[in-house]
């Protein structure tokens, strides 16, 4: 496995501090963490990785089975085809849990859509807080199953929703899941590589949404001005990102 490069000049106590925040604030959506359990995600070991620059170019062959936190930025996970041309088959947005699940070698790859930064959890040190704490596996248990429901919800927007309904539906989902109006960078190409369309079909569906007044776009940045009307016209229910409770 390649090596990570960290940047411990950036660990400083507060983004430490802030960092376990949004690990414990994560897993506290899924299930409630009991006392001990808050102590011993606040004491994990992690670093601060700097992704989608040119100096981490590799580091994302390093990160592959580290369990990370998104402190900024969007991260994804894509596959290539033979003719070279990328799908991205998930979003992991700041505030989200990236590797709880395990990816075989060769299934995906792991990418960053601009400059970003992860907190990079220890391995072992994750490993035996799960097993040490019921609490946090029930967390964890539930945060991997709204991750398969939204690959679920992916799989039907992208095999049975015409291209319009498709990429409306991804917008929606990114403003659930980002809590705002006003979305995070996202470039025409990887949109489109996020619903498998061409840059110059998802650019008239991005024209057909502003004419709509669904939409109003500022380059790369996207606000939806009308959240019923977009939602109706996506088929958006955001149900299946509601966390799944675990049942005792």
């Amino acid at each position: 496995m390649n090596s990570i490069t960290l940047f411990p000049s950036q660990t400083s106590d507060a983004q430490q501090r802030d960092g376990a925040s949004i690990l414990i604030d994560r897993l506290s959506r899924h299930a409630p963490l009991d006392g001990a359990a808050v102590a011993t995600l606040k004491a994990l070991p992690w670093q601060i990785a700097e992704v989608g620059t040119s100096r981490s170019a590799r580091v994302f062959d390093g990160l592959r089975d580290r369990m990370l936190v998104v402190l900024s930025g969007v991260m994804y996970r894509h596959a290539i085809v033979r003719s070279g041309a990328r799908q991205v088959v998930s979003l992991h947005l700041t505030g989200e849990i990236v590797g709880l699940e395990q990816v075989p070698p060769g299934n995906t790859g792991l990418g960053a859509h601009g400059p970003a930064q992860v907190a990079v959890f220890e391995p072992a040190a994750w490993r035996a807080a799960m097993m040490r704490h019921a609490s946090i596996r029930d967390a964890v248990y539930s945060e991997i199953q709204t991750s398969l429901a939204v690959s679920r919800a992916w799989l039907t927007n992208n095999c049975r929703r015409e291209a319009a309904t498709r990429v409306a539906h991804l917008l929606c989902e990114v403003a659930q899941r980002t809590g705002v109006a006003a979305l995070p960078r996202l470039t025409q190409e990887f949109l489109s590589d996020c619903v498998g369309l061409t840059s110059v079909h998802t650019n008239r569906v991005l024209r057909r949404l502003e004419a709509m007044n669904c939409l109003r776009r500022d380059g790369d940045r996207y606000r939806i001005v009308d959240t019923h009307r977009m939602s109706e016209f996506a088929e958006f229910d955001a149900g299946y990102l509601t966390p799944v409770p675990v049942i005792a």
